[in-house]
């Protein structure tokens, strides 16, 4: 089971004036990450350090502090794999204000402000779509259709043989259920 983020998340916070911001953005692929990394960095040219984490699919994932002396943005990375929340980056501006804050204090600030965009409400359960094929009577096909349609599912392909339709559709994992009381049925992924 794993989680992502339900809508972007933006967060600025101030510390002795040294300025925060903080991204979150879904991303499934290093490259989507990436490419959010580079438009805040665009966003904020003058900023002194800008550190992420992100966990996308496959296993793709990093993390990286920009040489400011905590390790949160690992610490982070770490939480997101414990939790299973994928398809994430999170991404933290800072433009120094002249005070430093202490090593220990910024690796707190810092780690606080990668789990803020974590929190319950911000986050939804993932669930992954499963491909099926299945074959039947052609009876029974509008009130099918119409389940698969209505637990969220997508049909692919509908191919009628004279007697039986065949499907190949895909629907939510754990709304397999529906399927069971009608047809034979096949995982194709």
């Amino acid at each position: 089971m794993s989680y992502l983020l339900k809508e972007d998340f933006f967060f600025a916070y101030q510390e002795k004036k040294s300025r925060f911001l903080v991204y979150a953005y879904q991303a499934f692929s290093k490259e989507e990450a990436f490419k959010h990394i580079e438009e805040i960095r665009a966003l904020n040219p003058k900023a002194d350090h800008l550190l992420y984490v992100f966990k996308a699919q496959a296993g793709q994932e990093g993390a990286n502090d920009d040489k400011e002396p905590s390790s949160a943005a690992k610490k982070a990375l770490s939480f997101l794999t414990e939790r299973g929340i994928d398809n994430t980056v999170i991404i933290i501006v800072r433009y120094f204000g002249g005070t430093k804050l202490g090593a220990g204090r910024l690796a707190k600030v810092y780690l606080d402000l990668f789990l803020l965009p974590l929190k319950e409400a911000n986050l939804q359960l993932e669930r992954k779509n499963l491909r099926y094929e299945a074959s039947l009577y052609v009876k029974e096909t509008d009130y099918l259709l119409g389940k698969i349609i209505q637990a969220g599912g997508k049909i692919e392909k509908k191919d009628f043989n004279g007697q039986k339709l065949n499907l190949i559709f895909s629907l939510p994992e754990g709304e397999e259920a529906l399927l069971s009381a009608f047809i034979s049925y096949r995982i194709l992924n």
